[in-house]
């Protein structure tokens, strides 16, 4: 009667022991050798690790003269030879899955020892290019980021009739399924799409009008979003691109920069900003540089460390003179950017242990899109009729933000799911803008008019943060009020996961007047001056002491007018202005 019970990996063990079964020879049980004793002792056969679908041995030879052994797996027709010099070891691999192995060693013909694979222990990359990974993930260049649907309208002027152009990419959710509905959204716009009939739709696959198969066209949320329904007769593959026109839409009646977004079939969506008007002023689309800056858009790259251990790695710019170091945690991901050249063009190299391990060329083709994460609303402070609010930005690129003021009413109309924009603006990379809310009277009890109010910051139609009036008054216009210090963040040396380095902090001139400041490090003998225009804020870097800490005072007319501590909890995410512009981003 055969046994159905399972078998421990030690039985098995003592099984082929046991058993004599072996290649060309008697058992390592029956004890019979034709080498000598103290030869065959020191032959040891070492179970290292595996992997998804092969194991890994090591044969240690502490013999003075070198050794052939041959090995095989128990039950299989793998089989192999090794020399193994003196004194020294020599590993092989064998097919295992998941570590299901026994490997028997061999010497002159004898069984001298046998080992289960390791299969509590994952194998190691062999190499540092096999550990330590580059990839090239994505660009920027000097454009604001307007999002990944393309939009046209002509004529742009307010309050005009006007063609409204989309295209959009089928994406893999919407592969292989049939075009059946593809939804226009313009809330809070102003956007009227109620006019728009079937006569008035054009629609393109692939260049190819497919306009026939339009069943109906209707709209909602007071004509701010149009539905176009299709007969689902013309299938769609990931790639192809749809472009749609609608006659007869109402251009909002203000000037200024509007979201939009393209969903297909409840599967996609897409979304962009237009501007309608003449918006010159009323926002930076990119963030102001020099005009001796040499600057063509930056690409990211990421390492990925396969190692269990940390690995810290140089970077290198072939095609600029820039360089960097990224400590990579074990098992981690740590990103980098690089300048590009006049023709746009960027190659980064990856050494490990002085030694060039990995190259890549740029990825020019794929625009890094901005996280909404790193796009922050901080309430600052109110005044007679009004509060003050930020918006920081620390994504490289300039981004487009909405905003609402949220009562009862969470931000939307109240006929309609649309949110309620008071405006549109973009705030540049690595940058902050200020906007003002209006309040209102205050109510019987003296409560400044914004108990029940809040704002909320809005991205590309996805709501990122929602905030309420911070109960502070507004510094009135005195040194001590008039000049605000904001410490921002941290860099270290040379990329070192450690905190001793320097720190970043903003001045803000509240004043409408130029000012000159003087600011001094608390911790060192080093100092500096700035002149900062009326309205506006620049910032200064200050070293950290050997602890980590940090600590400036900044003084107008020869007095202190303000005091603060380095902000050593967030790392800064320079855009070029350092030697080093590198990050510390989690895995992309």
């Amino acid at each position: 009667m055969t046994d159905e019970r399972s078998i421990t990996r030690r039985d098995s063990l003592k099984r082929i022991a046991a058993s004599g079964a072996l290649l060309g020879g008697t058992g390592f049980a029956a004890g019979t050798a034709t080498a000598s004793e103290h030869k065959r002792d020191n032959i040891r056969l070492v179970a290292i690790c595996y992997e998804s679908e092969r194991s890994r041995f090591r044969v240690d030879n502490e013999n003075k003269r070198s050794v052939e052994v041959t090995w095989d797996v128990y039950g299989t027709d793998q089989t192999g030879s090794l020399t193994v010099p003196g004194k020294e070891s020599k590993y092989f691999w064998v097919d295992a899955e998941d570590g299901q192995a026994t490997v028997r060693l061999f010497y002159k013909g004898d069984q001298i020892d046998v080992k289960h694979a390791n299969d509590q222990k994952e194998c190691e990359p062999e190499s540092p290019k096999e550990a330590l990974e580059l990839e090239a993930k994505c660009y920027i260049d000097e454009r604001a980021y307007r999002g990944d649907a393309d939009l046209t309208v002509d004529p742009d002027e307010p309050g005009e009739t006007a063609t409204y152009c989309f295209s959009l990419t089928v994406g893999d959710d919407a592969d292989g399924n049939s075009l059946n509905e593809i939804v226009a959204d313009f809330c809070g716009t102003g956007v009227d799409v109620s006019n728009v009939e079937d006569d008035d739709v054009s629609a393109e696959l692939n260049g190819d009008d497919v306009t026939n198969d339009l069943d109906e066209v209707s709209d909602s949320n007071n004509g701010q979003t149009l539905t176009l329904t299709f007969g689902g007769n013309y299938d769609l593959e990931q790639g192809d691109s749809i472009d749609v026109c609608l006659d007869n839409v109402q251009n909002p009646e203000m000037p200024g920069l509007y979201p939009a977004r393209f969903t297909l079939n409840d599967e996609e969506s897409s979304a962009t900003v237009f501007t309608i008007g003449d918006v010159d002023g009323m926002y930076d689309e990119k963030k102001k540089r020099k005009k001796d800056d040499d600057f063509h858009g930056e690409a990211k790259f990421c390492v990925h460390n396969h190692y269990s251990h940390d690995a810290k790695v140089v970077w290198k710019n072939e095609y600029k003179n820039q360089a960097g170091v990224r400590k990579v945690p074990a098992g981690g991901t740590r990103c980098f950017w690089v300048e590009l050249d006049r023709k746009g063009k960027g190659r980064a190299s990856l050494y490990y242990n002085s030694k060039r391990i990995d190259e890549k060329d740029a990825n020019t083709d794929d625009l890094c899109r901005p996280k909404g994460r790193k796009i922050h609303l901080k309430p600052v402070c109110y005044r007679d009729g009004e509060a003050k609010f930020r918006v920081r930005n620390y994504n490289r690129q300039a981004v487009p933000v909405s905003w609402t003021v949220d009562h009862d009413d969470n931000g939307f109309n109240g006929d309609d799911d649309c949110p309620d924009y008071e405006g549109t603006f973009y705030v540049g990379g690595n940058d902050s803008r200020e906007f003002w809310v209006d309040l209102d009277d205050n109510d019987d009890n003296g409560n400044n008019g914004f108990d029940d109010l809040s704002v909320s910051l809005w991205f590309m139609g996805e709501r990122l943060a929602r905030k309420g009036v911070k109960d502070k008054k507004c510094k009135p216009d005195d040194h001590k009020k008039a000049l605000e210090l904001e410490p921002i963040c941290y860099r270290s040396e040379n990329g070192k996961e450690k905190k001793h380095g320097e720190a970043k902090y903003y001045v803000y001139n509240h004043y409408k007047k130029d000012v000159k400041i003087v600011w001094r490090n608390a911790y060192t003998n080093q100092a500096g001056v700035l002149e900062i225009p009326g309205r506006e804020k620049r910032c200064f870097w200050a070293d950290l002491d050997k602890k980590g800490k940090g600590r400036v005072t900044i003084h107008h007319n020869k007095k202190k007018v303000g005091e603060a501590d380095a902000n050593t909890d967030v790392v800064c995410d320079d855009n070029g202005d350092n030697g080093d512009n590198g990050n510390n981003d989690s895995p992309a």
